[in-house]
């Protein structure tokens, strides 16, 4: 009898068919079976047996079979758990949500970065503070943007004058660029 596990990597190794599926769709296409732990691989139909060996890929099944189940398995269970509420957020009447972008200039980008960093664990401890998480941007690394949710106007007035978020004023003077700004939202859904 096959476990819950041995069927999960059989998904994650031939989607949502099983084995005996896989073969006859491969088969339908002109794909040809390999030899038992070989895989599936392409050919014409009446390939001469030893012509067919010099063309398969020769892989362990079994332990392919043991990567895509774990692979699967926590796609599924870590996916599922992270995205368990995920797009229903739960923000209190009068939250405020907001993006903060900086520009850094191009030869002062580790600065920047270092001096925003230092922003996020004090700020994360703030009360009101629901999420505050910094980004940098893959296709332009002197952009940074923060993305923003606080309990209320007040809470996001506090943060303001905290004492990290008055100390960054002097750690990023003339190591920015014009193109930052603040924009809010509202929560659609």
């Amino acid at each position: 009898m096959r476990g819950p596990c041995a069927r999960l990597a059989e998904v994650a190794f031939y989607g949502m068919a099983g084995p005996e599926e896989h073969t006859r769709g491969a088969l339908a296409v002109g794909l040809r079976p390999a030899a038992p732990g070989r895989m599936l691989v392409p050919g014409p139909p009446g390939m001469a047996r030893g012509d067919r060996e010099q063309t398969t890929m020769g892989i362990d099944r079994r332990a392919m079979l043991t990567t895509g189940a774990a692979l699967a398995g926590a796609s599924i269970l870590g996916g599922e758990a992270m995205a368990d509420g995920a797009g229903r957020p739960e923000l209190p009447e009068g939250a405020v949500v907001l993006t903060a972008k900086v520009k850094a200039k191009a030869d002062e980008v580790e600065a920047v970065k270092e001096a925003l960093l230092s922003l996020v664990g004090p700020t994360r401890k703030e009360e009101g503070c629901l999420c505050y998480n910094l980004h940098q941007s893959k296709s332009d690394p002197t952009e940074f943007v923060f993305y923003e949710q606080w309990a209320s106007q007040a809470a996001l007035d506090a943060h303001g004058k905290a004492p990290h978020m008055k100390a960054l004023g002097a750690k990023l003077k003339d190591r920015t660029d014009k193109g930052g700004g603040v924009a809010f939202y509202k929560l659609l859904g």
